[in-house]
């Protein structure tokens, strides 16, 4: 950029570019309409059959493209030489994490209960305002468009 290019980008060039520009207007009642839908409650909404139309096909692209994967993995599985054995150790160690994190959770349950008074209110009510709100969220929805 040489310095004539700055000298063009001043004050007065952008205010002639700026008056040159058609200014727009909106009609003398446009308050007064946004205002009525405002009191009227008046809410933009989704055509629900046009999106149930669109849920349905995904749904039925969705299960077509596994049934597909399926149909191709159960064909090609004879030439494949995977054997499968099932694991005992695998299995026992499944089933001792499990043990162990209900175990956790137990432990977890007896530090509230030997803790203070105040703590475990404090659990308990932020527990039960955990499933009041999972529960609200489905309470609150007036409809549902998948089907």
């Amino acid at each position: 950029m040489d310095r004539q290019d700055i000298d063009l980008l001043n004050d007065s060039f952008l205010n002639e570019v700026f008056s040159k520009i058609p200014q727009e207007s909106t009609s003398g009642n446009f308050t007064m309409q946004v205002m009525n839908q405002i009191y009227a409650r008046v809410e933009p909404e989704i055509e629900p059959a046009v999106f149930r139309k669109q849920m349905l096909w995904a749904y039925i692209s969705l299960t077509a493209g596994i049934l597909i994967i399926g149909l191709l993995i159960f064909a090609i599985w004879p030439f494949i030489d995977i054997p499968f054995k099932l694991d005992s150790s695998f299995i026992l160690s499944i089933v001792n994490y499990t043990i162990e994190l209900a175990e956790g959770i137990s432990r977890l349950g007896e530090i509230i209960k030997a803790s203070s008074v105040q703590i475990a209110v404090f659990f308990s009510v932020l527990f039960l305002l955990l499933i009041e709100r999972l529960i609200r969220k489905d309470v609150t929805k007036t409809s549902s468009y998948m089907f």
